[in-house]
């Protein structure tokens, strides 16, 4: 039939409580967005890839852990069995791509490469064959079998070729090795070098927009500290440009939404604020947008606070919502006292990168739980259970509030302030 990627047969059984129910044969295909089950008696059964929360592979036997708690398990698929698998991964890849918030313009794909993920500590989090493709604002790596892996140009430090591999260093202390490229690693590196260098110089564009007349230390600083998509507290600023803040304000007093901003500014910390420039979703369609995190807390812990408002503008469209989350845990009054000053600066760290990490999508952030069961939410399901930086967002979200009126917001941003006390829940 067309339209099918692959065809063979297996035998089948739906797991129940671990235990494997009766077996039967079936006739297996796989499509560009469900793989399809048709058994030699009963019905066929097609599986969106989007609702496969997991694959087991392993002694040629494959196992299919779906969103509905079911557990599919496949084998007995003679020499297909790596074709099968291999194509599974692909394909599920492609639909994961944008359920877990990855898909964006592509800059470079066909590469392929063989590649070992360590964390910070130096532990491997995975390796095997992968296709590295550069998005706009990001690298994401495909495993042949494992879920994707996005890494933001804004947290890379540091790009070196050791030998035949090439060696990509986050901010944050994790690696990233490429090899078995062959002539291509040169290439490769080449083109991710440009990818990264053409987001900062957009901010330097914006920088010196800004502020003309910086001189280029001045400039490249800046532009380090507010690489796409991240946020730089006022300090920060202030010690390399005193000026830049004043002026980066007054970008904000010319928007739709300087009223708000003053509001924010008037009942937070304004020394601990943040501020940054963020690409579009849709790129030169959308354009770039300022975002910034105000912090609103008190020291007494029966004061309204507790919150990091997170707002943004730009000039192709008016601002949509104010979203608010919570600094201090929940139950952290239980412990004794908790430094607020020190917990804000964490959280604007913490936030910032989660925000990266999900590419800024607010959608999945304040969806009730059983909304993401419906099936136009389905997707955003496997991205909250893979991806921490969302499972973080949504544990610390107190609420949002529309843009409508100036006074219905404020109102808004009063009560869910109001409900933000260290030991209550929102």
């Amino acid at each position: 039939m067309s339209g099918r990627l692959f065809e063979g047969e297996a035998t089948f059984s739906w797991m129940e409580l671990d235990a494997a129910a009766p077996e039967g044969r079936a006739c297996l295909a796989l499509e560009e967005e469900r793989c399809t089950l048709a058994p030699e008696s009963g019905a066929a059964r097609a599986i969106p890839y989007r609702e496969i929360m997991a694959i087991e592979a392993a002694d040629y036997r494959v196992v299919l852990h779906l969103s509905s708690g079911e557990k599919l398990l496949l084998h007995r698929l003679g020499y297909a069995y790596e074709d099968f698998l291999r194509l599974l991964f692909k394909q599920r890849g492609e639909i994961l791509l944008k359920d877990m918030l990855m898909d964006e313009k592509v800059l470079r794909e066909g590469f392929e490469a063989r590649y070992a993920f360590y964390d910070s500590s130096g532990e491997v989090q995975g390796e095997g064959r992968c296709e590295p493709r550069l998005y706009e604002t990001a690298l994401v790596v495909i495993p042949e079998q494992d879920d994707p892996l996005r890494f933001p140009y804004s947290d890379m430090e540091n790009l070196a070729i050791a030998g035949h591999t090439l060696i990509l260093t986050t901010e944050y202390g994790e690696k990233v090795h490429f090899s078995r490229m062959g002539y291509n690693l040169d290439g490769f590196k080449e083109h991710l070098a440009a990818a990264i260098n053409r987001l900062e110089e957009r901010t330097q564009q914006l920088v010196q927009q800004i502020l003309p007349g910086a001189n280029p230390a001045e400039t490249r600083q800046l532009v380090r500290l507010m690489r796409e998509g991240r946020a730089a507290s006022r300090s920060e600023i202030d010690a390399v440009s005193p000026r830049f803040w004043p002026l980066l304000e007054q970008k904000v007093e010319q928007s739709a939404i300087k009223e708000e901003y003053n509001y924010l500014k008037s009942i937070g910390r304004p020394e601990q604020m943040a501020m940054g420039v963020k690409r579009g979703l849709m790129g030169e369609l959308s354009g770039d947008y300022v975002w910034f995190l105000i912090p609103v807390y008190s020291d007494d812990p029966k004061q309204p606070g507790n919150a990091l408002i997170m707002e943004s503008f730009s000039e192709q469209e008016t601002a949509q919502a104010t979203y608010l989350f919570r600094i201090a845990a929940r139950d952290s009054s239980a412990g004794g006292a908790v430094d607020l000053q020190a917990e804000t600066e964490q959280m604007l760290r913490r936030v910032n990168r989660c925000m990266l990490a999900i590419n800024f999508r607010r959608e999945p952030i304040y969806l009730p739980e059983e909304k993401l069961t419906e099936p136009q939410y389905l997707r955003y399901l496997y991205a909250m259970r893979r991806l921490p930086a969302l499972a973080e967002l949504r544990e610390r979200f107190i609420g949002r509030v529309p843009h409508t009126s100036l006074e219905q917001w404020q109102q808004g941003i009063n009560e869910l302030l109001g409900a933000t006390g260290r030991g209550a829940g929102p």
